[in-house]
C-alpha cells in the first residue's frame, strides 16, 4: 500500500466563493461569527485545475556582513501575495468567473457589462484547494483568500473540441495545509458538462456566418493600480483598486470573398468598430443552454489568407473598444439552473 501521505495530482477539488468583504477569508460573515466562515452553499466546484504560487517581493538591505559569506539579512521579503491561476472547460460552473471579473453578482437582466466605475460593486474570492484524504469536517486545504480576478480568457477551437477557461487572480497570501471548516452539506464532485466548441454560431465582422470558425480567443483583464498603492502600509495587498479594463478578441474563420476583407482602412481605425457575436450552446435542443458574447472590437491585426492552406483563412484580431456602446456584452440570462 502507498503512503496515504504522499498525494498524487488529482486529489483534490478546487472550491470558490464570493468573500462576504475583501480577505475575509469566508463566504459569510453572520452576526457574533467569525468573518472567515464558509458555507458549502455559498462555494462552488470547479472541475479543473489550480496552481498556487507564493510571491515574495525582495529587496537588498544596506547591512553589511563583513564577510564575503553570504548573510539572510542581506536581502528581506518586504511585500507578499499569491497567484492562483485556474483552467478548465468552460460551463455553467463558470458563471462565478463572469460575477468576479465584471465585479457584479446578478448583473441586470442577466446581462454583464464593464462598469463606468469598476469600483463601485468590488468582489473578491475565496479559493480553497481541498484534500481528498480528509473527508470529514474540518477539511485539510490549501487556502487563497483575498483573491482579485485580474484575467479571464475563455477560447475554443475544433482541435481541442471544448470551451476552456483560464482565469488568473491575485491573492493576499497562499497557506497551505490548513484546517478549514466547512457548514452544511458537502455536494461531492460532479462530474462536469462543458460546451463544446462544435456547438458555437458565430456573425463576425469578417468571415463566414454561423460556420467556418475555427478558433476564438476572448482575453479580459482588470487593470489594477500600481504595487505602491496596492500595498499601501501593509505587506499584503490592502485592496487593488480596478482602475481600468482591457480586452481583446481574436478569431480564425474561413475566408469571405464576399466580404470586407479587401478595405485595409478597417485596420486599426478607430471610426470602424467591428462588431461579432458569438454564442456558446450548451445542451443542443430541449434544455438548451445559451451564452452570447457581444464585443466591439478596433482591428489591430488582419491577417490576409494564406494560399499556401487548402482552404483559404482569416486571422482577425482586434482590441475592445466603443465610442458610444459596451465594448463588451456578455448575456447570461440563460446560463444558468436556477
Amino acid at each position: 500500500m502507498p503512503d496515504p501521505k504522499i498525494r498524487y495530482g488529482n486529489d483534490y477539488r478546487i472550491a470558490i466563493g464570493i468573500e462576504h468583504s475583501y480577505n475575509a477569508g469566508g463566504t459569510e460573515a453572520p452576526v457574533g461569527e467569525a468573518p472567515s466562515a464558509t458555507s458549502w452553499a455559498n462555494l462552488v466546484v470547479l472541475p479543473g485545475v489550480l496552481e498556487i504560487t507564493q510571491n515574495n517581493n525582495k529587496r537588498d538591505t544596506k547591512f553589511k556582513p563583513q564577510s564575503a559569506v553570504p548573510h539572510p539579512y542581506s536581502e528581506l521579503v518586504t511585500t507578499k501575495s499569491c497567484t492562483a491561476t485556474y483552467t478548465g472547460e468552460f460551463g455553467l460552473y463558470s458563471k462565478i468567473l463572469l460575477d468576479l471579473w465584471f465585479n457584479q453578482k446578478n448583473p441586470a437582466n442577466g446581462i454583464y457589462k464593464m462598469q463606468a466605475n469598476p469600483n463601485t460593486t468590488p468582489l473578491s474570492a475565496v479559493i480553497y484547494m481541498i484534500h481528498n484524504d480528509s473527508s470529514a469536517t474540518p477539511y485539510k486545504v490549501d487556502k487563497a483568500q483575498g483573491c482579485k480576478l485580474q484575467s479571464l480568457v475563455i477560447e475554443g477551437s475544433q482541435s481541442s473540441g471544448f470551451i476552456g477557461v483560464t482565469a488568473t487572480f491575485e491573492g493576499t497570501i497562499y497557506q497551505r495545509e490548513l484546517s478549514q471548516a466547512i457548514t452544511g452539506t458537502d455536494p461531492g464532485m460532479e462530474l462536469p458538462e462543458p460546451a463544446l466548441f462544435g456547438d458555437i454560431t458565430a456573425d463576425l465582422a469578417f468571415g463566414a456566418i454561423n460556420y467556418g470558425l475555427e478558433s476564438f480567443g476572448l482575453t479580459l483583464n482588470n487593470v489594477f493600480t500600481a504595487d505602491g498603492t496596492k500595498y499601501a502600509n501593509s505587506r499584503y495587498p490592502a485592496y487593488p483598486l480596478i482602475i481600468g479594463y482591457d480586452g481583446e478578441l481574436k478569431y480564425t474563420a474561413l475566408y469571405n470573398a464576399n466580404g470586407n476583407e479587401a478595405n485595409m482602412d478597417y485596420l486599426d481605425n478607430p471610426e470602424q468598430e467591428n462588431i461579432d457575436n458569438i454564442t456558446i450552446i450548451l445542451r443542443p435542443g430541449t434544455g438548451q443552454k445559451s451564452l452570447l458574447i457581444k464585443t466591439y472590437s478596433i482591428a489591430t491585426a488582419l491577417d490576409k489568407p494564406d494560399p499556401n492552406n487548402d482552404i483559404f483563412k482569416l486571422n482577425y484580431t482586434g482590441k475592445l473598444a466603443s465610442k458610444s456602446n459596451d465594448p463588451i456584452m456578455i448575456a447570461a440570462y440563460d446560463w444558468s439552473e436556477t
